[in-house]
């Protein structure tokens, strides 16, 4: 059996360990970011100009990759990106147009 001061030992983080850990999950989240652009779709950290200018938090990427594993995340954004496809080839082929109805895709109309 082992000592309080051996088990203490074992479970005390050392900046090396949290060097490592932090590593680990860059290289996660890159793997991931690498994926989810290959769908077609951007990944949560690196769009955004504020959060590329700085180097984000483990909490921050953390969130980020719980969110690109998540099913209802992928459904949206992939939903989002037929819809466009969608509308481009309604477009197209002359479904939409000044002659057939008047007609504003979502991005361009402001509420008010």
């Amino acid at each position: 059996m082992k000592t309080t001061n051996q088990q203490q030992s074992n479970t005390r983080i050392t900046t090396q360990n949290e060097y490592e850990a932090r590593e680990r999950l860059d290289k996660t989240y890159s793997f991931i970011a690498k994926l989810t652009l290959q769908s077609g779709t951007q990944p949560l950290i690196g769009n955004n100009s504020c959060m590329a200018a700085k180097k984000p938090t483990d909490d921050q990427l953390c969130a980020a990759l719980l969110r690109m594993f998540d099913t209802a995340w992928w459904y949206r954004r992939l939903k989002r990106l037929c819809d466009v496809k969608r509308e481009h080839l309604a477009i197209a082929i002359g479904q939409v147009q000044k002659s057939a109805s008047l007609y504003v895709s979502k991005p361009h109309y402001i509420g008010g």
